[in-house]
């Protein structure tokens, strides 16, 4: 078997560099030795392993975190080989878990199986090896990052650390494996929205990897654009730019101009350039995208992906027409209009909506979103977070038509899917909650209620609008202190979901033509109905049982009861080309002024901008012009609803994120700051619960 496996890779490298033909021979042996070990080949194993060792050997300098793992990995070898059989079985299995775990993720892309393969492995490894050893250490590593793809995952992040910490004992403080580990926790506590504990590891990771695998590889762009993503996120694209453009200069290096790695950070270069005004640059990266794209050959069984991909490019460009054009062939392709529900074209004829309503045919564009939300209904396991952006998409057309009572109504739809989301939220919750908001319902809901006149609803909508007030509500749940017995009773009706879900996608793919498949498809149906019912009804008892009152918004009543009458909350509701204003007072609604200022309006950008390099006179003459075109869009309408405040609590989103009001210039040429005292909230609720809180007592 040695021999035939040498063989083989001997002739997979025949031809190539020397340097790459022998880090291709080594990576095959490795593959090789995994192989063996889930057939419980030990000793032939073994054998592949001294080969590697050997060949390594060849350049020490180049290979020596290959050399230190062998020497590891054939101390492992040797202690399976005085294990009982049973014992040497098990761990077979467990290898062949983790193969199983890599091919759902790699191939199928189906992150529950890999997740329950992965937690198995753990279990076997945990239970022969040991919690230390590095095999167990590895998989409780993985099996942390998949889960985390599924479902939230509160002791995710405890794992991951305590493998991190586990894995330095073990390789040392250097090692490739602490890099992607680092790498893997920086984008866990992003994903949780924990920044400030995200940016050291991002930076840590990234340092780690340069020392470990030299200026370039494929972990270090990865890092890059997670890094660059995160400040991009938070409104620092000044910092965001120069890692999406490292990230895209690595992997062209790399991989070539065309790869789809390099072409995804054009995008992120291009879209963050256009965030800095920058829109020149922005569109030649893009074009230059297109042109690649557009010369690619065409296989079959990639030309309605690639259609996908060139309909975004048209799109991004505003070449509706070509854009159209395009993302239709791609539906005829799939053969979409005679097959919706094997075709995969969901995401398509949303997009032809998308390019509709941009031309300004809502009919049309109304019809698309109609069918993609059918579409979407009929999978197993829809995301209720896509369901609510499916729905908050219609409602905008509904909008645009001036049909406010439907909007309305399917905005309220779109609502209760998005809080229903957030208790089974999927990988990357902040990035949602943040970088999304202009596709959460809520803002819509806000604006739509303003045009029907109610005041109080609108404001309430905006308050569960806020970013931070949805991540609060999300992140309680791990803070619940449920008894083990519930905890049980929550994974087993997931589990239940999952198994049904996957049963239902197998039961779909077998039933095409098939009237028995179909039938079996249909009772699965039903039986997922239930378990998603049972589900629910388990959630809304679990709430009930262990309430959380920090997390829902406050009532305008419970608000007003905080401020005194010389205080006032400000905020902004930017949609589009619409922006309003609101003014919270101790007394009195909610005040809503219409803006002259818009949702896509630059100039609070640009007044960021001068005022990061204000100390060149000529600059902070330009940012205080700028302070004073801005104070007259934003604050200037509502002064009159500001007689007698003396206090500011401004609730910033959309463009005045991350804009200092107090270095707003008034008609006056006097600051904002010499006129009010000015502070800033996430939310109303959360500035009233935290006056609420009782101060800490003095040690």
């Amino acid at each position: 078997m040695v021999a035939v496996l040498l063989a083989a890779i001997s002739t997979f490298t025949c031809g190539r560099a020397n340097a790459d033909s022998l880090k291709d021979r080594l990576s095959a042996l490795q593959d090789s030795v995994s192989v063996l070990r889930q057939h419980d080949r030990i000793g032939e194993a073994r054998d592949l392993a001294l080969e590697i060792l050997r060949l390594a050997r060849a350049d020490s300098a180049a290979f020596h975190y290959v050399l230190f793992d062998t020497k590891l990995l054939i101390s492992t070898l040797d202690f399976i080989a005085t294990l009982p059989d049973s014992s040497r079985q098990r761990l077979a299995e467990a290898e062949r878990l983790e193969a199983r775990t890599w091919h759902f993720l790699d191939d199928e892309w189906s992150p529950r199986r890999a997740s329950e393969a992965a937690r198995k492995a753990r279990e076997i490894r945990r239970r022969i090896l040991g919690e230390d050893h590095i095999d167990t250490v590895r998989i409780t590593h993985l099996a942390a990052v998949v889960t985390r793809y599924i479902r939230r995952c509160p002791e995710c992040g405890a794992d991951m650390r305590q493998a991190l910490r586990r894995a330095r004992t073990i390789l040392g403080p250097e090692h490739p494996l602490i890099g992607r580990m680092l790498l893997n926790l920086a984008s866990f506590s992003k994903a949780e929205g924990k920044f400030a504990e995200a940016e050291p590891l991002f930076q840590e990771a990234l340092a780690m990897l340069r020392r470990t695998e030299g200026p370039m590889s494929d972990n270090i762009s990865e890092c890059l654009n997670n890094y660059g993503f995160m400040l991009r996120v938070h409104g620092d694209y000044a910092r965001a730019l120069p890692l999406f453009r490292k990230a895209y200069e690595m992997n062209r290096a790399l991989h070539g101009e065309a790869h789809p790695w390099t072409q995804i950070n054009a995008r992120n270069l291009a879209v963050c350039l256009n965030d800095l005004g920058r829109r020149d640059e922005a569109l030649a990266i893009l074009k230059r995208s297109l042109e690649l794209a557009e010369a690619q050959p065409t296989e079959k069984a990639d030309l309605a992906g690639r259609l996908d991909r060139l309909t975004k490019l048209y799109f991004l460009l505003g070449d509706y027409d070509r854009a159209e054009a395009t993302c239709r062939r791609a539906l005829r392709v799939r053969d979409y209009w005679h097959n919706r529900v094997h075709s995969g074209g969901m995401v398509s004829i949303n997009t032809l909506g998308r390019i509709l309503e941009a031309k300004g045919n809502y009919a049309g564009a109304d019809s698309c979103y109609r069918l993609a939300l059918d579409d979407l209904r009929n999978q197993p396991g829809t995301d209720p977070t896509l369901e609510a952006a499916y729905l908050t998409e219609r409602a905008g057309v509904l909008y645009e038509e001036g049909r406010l009572r439907e909007a309305e109504s399917v905005l309220e739809e779109a609502a209760h899917a998005f809080d229903v989301g957030r208790w089974r939220a999927a990988v990357d919750w902040f990035e949602r909650a943040s970088l999304s908001a202009e596709n959460t319902p809520y803002r819509l809901l806000a604006l739509v209620r303003v045009r029907l006149g109610q005041p109080v609803a609108a404001w309430t909508a905006i308050e569960k609008a806020r970013a931070r007030v949805i991540v609060d509500r999300v992140r309680t749940r791990e803070t619940r202190r449920i008894s083990p017995e519930e905890r049980e009773q929550e994974s087993r009706l997931e589990r239940e979901l999952s198994r049904l879900e996957d049963a239902l996608a197998q039961a779909l793919s077998a039933a095409s033509g098939d009237g028995a498949g179909s039938t079996r498809a249909d009772s699965i149906r039903t039986a997922l109905a239930d378990a998603r019912a049972a589900w629910s009804r388990f959630e809304l008892e679990l709430s009930r049982r262990h309430p959380i009152s920090e997390g829902h918004p406050l009532s305008l009543r419970e608000v007003q009861t905080a401020l005194d009458s010389h205080e006032a909350i400000v905020g902004w509701l930017d949609v589009s080309d619409e922006a309003y204003a609101y003014v919270v007072r101790a007394r009195g609604p909610v005040q809503w002024v219409p803006l002259t200022a818009t949702g896509t309006d630059s100039l609070p950008q640009a007044f960021r901008r001068a005022l990061a390099s204000a100390p060149a006179s000529a600059d902070s003459f330009r940012a205080r012009a700028l302070g004073r075109r801005l104070y007259a869009a934003r604050l200037l309408p509502i002064e009159p609803q500001l007689r007698g405040i003396e206090r500011l609590h401004v609730v910033a989103s959309g463009p005045m994120t991350g804009v200092p009001v107090e270095a707003l210039v008034t008609p006056n040429d006097r600051y904002a700051a010499d006129r009010w005292e000015i502070s800033y909230a996430p939310s109303a609720t959360i500035l009233t619960w935290l006056r609420e809180r009782p101060a800490p007592q003095s040690p």
